[in-house]
C-alpha cells in the first residue's frame, strides 16, 4: 500500500462510517439453534432467543437466553451495533454481561461471563432477518480460571409489535 494510500484510508472509513450506521430498528424477537463449544472437543446443540429493543440509532439494547442439552444456561443483557454493509445486509457486533449456570455442562471458571458476538444477517422481508452469529463467552479473567468457549448459531429475527 502506498504512502498516500495510508494516510486516506482511515479518513474515509471515518467519513463513511456515519453512513454504514443503522439508522432506526424496531424492537424483535430473535431465535436461534447452533453449537456451543464450537472449537472444543464436546460440543453441544445450544438454542438462544434475544429481545432487542426498538432504538432510534444504531445502538439497540438487549436481553438474551440460552440455554443447551448439556444443562448449561446463559442469561445475560448488553448492547448491539448494527452496521448496515449494503441495501439488505448488516453486521452486528454485540457485547454484554451474563449469568451463567453450568449444570452438568462445560466450567467456564465462573457464573459471570461476558458474551461477544459478531452477527452477518440479510433481510427477509417485511423487517424480518436470517443470519449467521459467532460468539465468545468467557469471565473476562475474572478468577483463576478462565476457558471460555465459542459458540456458532443461525438465526431468524422477527419484529415485535409493529
Amino acid at each position: 500500500m502506498t504512502s498516500l494510500a495510508r494516510r486516506l484510508l482511515p479518513g474515509l472509513l471515518l467519513v463513511s462510517f456515519p453512513v454504514m450506521l443503522s439508522a432506526q430498528e424496531t424492537a424483535h424477537i430473535s431465535l436461534g439453534t447452533g453449537m456451543l463449544g464450537v472449537l472444543d472437543k464436546d460440543r453441544t446443540l445450544n438454542f438462544s432467543a434475544d429481545y432487542r429493543f426498538a432504538a432510534k440509532g444504531p445502538v439497540q439494547p438487549r436481553l438474551l437466553a440460552s440455554w443447551a442439552t448439556d444443562g448449561s444456561r446463559l442469561l445475560g443483557a448488553g448492547l448491539l451495533l448494527n452496521l448496515d454493509l449494503a441495501a439488505r445486509c448488516r453486521l452486528t457486533l454485540g457485547f454484554g454481561p451474563g449469568y451463567y449456570e453450568r449444570n452438568r455442562g462445560r466450567d467456564l471458571g465462573s457464573t459471570v461471563e461476558f458474551v461477544s458476538t459478531a452477527e452477518f444477517s440479510i433481510a427477509a422481508g417485511r423487517q424480518r432477518r436470517i443470519g449467521l452469529a459467532a460468539g465468545h463467552i468467557s469471565n473476562g479473567g475474572l478468577n483463576g480460571k478462565n476457558p471460555g468457549t465459542e459458540t456458532l448459531t443461525v438465526f431468524w429475527s422477527l419484529p415485535v409489535g409493529r
